[in-house]
């Protein structure tokens, strides 16, 4: 979740963390958790993957890093490098298109949608 706030949760009484997917939500749901520390875009994902769009609501932190944008890692071998290059030269092409934003947004809370945008026309498409 961040350095800020993995060191809030170390500090919580009770440090327990599950992080099944679908049964944590399922459970939540169920009143069978009383909260989930989770990434609003997870979250909002999860609703609708389960047929409740609206039924969670995010809480944000103000420890929370700027939203970062999924990467690839790949092993520091000849094969990697090369998949690497492969993908930044796809996203080259892809990034600017509105296909592929509507792909971004479409995993975002409503809420987070203005932080998304930002870091989106700014850090994302800037970068190399």
């Amino acid at each position: 979740m961040g350095t800020r706030i993995d060191a809030l949760l170390a500090q919580a009484a009770s440090p327990h963390i599950h992080a099944e997917f679908d049964e944590a939500f399922r459970m939540l749901l169920a009143k069978r958790l009383d909260y989930l520390v989770e990434y609003p875009a997870i979250s909002s994902y999860a609703a609708k993957r389960l047929g409740q769009a609206d039924a969670f609501v995010a809480l944000p932190f103000a420890e929370a890093p700027e939203p970062v944008f999924a990467r690839v890692m790949c092993p520091k071998t000849e094969w990697g490098r090369s998949l690497v290059a492969r993908i930044d030269a796809i996203l080259r092409v892809e990034r600017p298109t509105s296909a592929y934003r509507q792909i971004v947004e479409a995993w975002a809370d409503p809420s987070d949608l203005p932080t998304i945008r930002q870091v989106y026309d700014h850090a994302f498409l800037e970068s190399r």
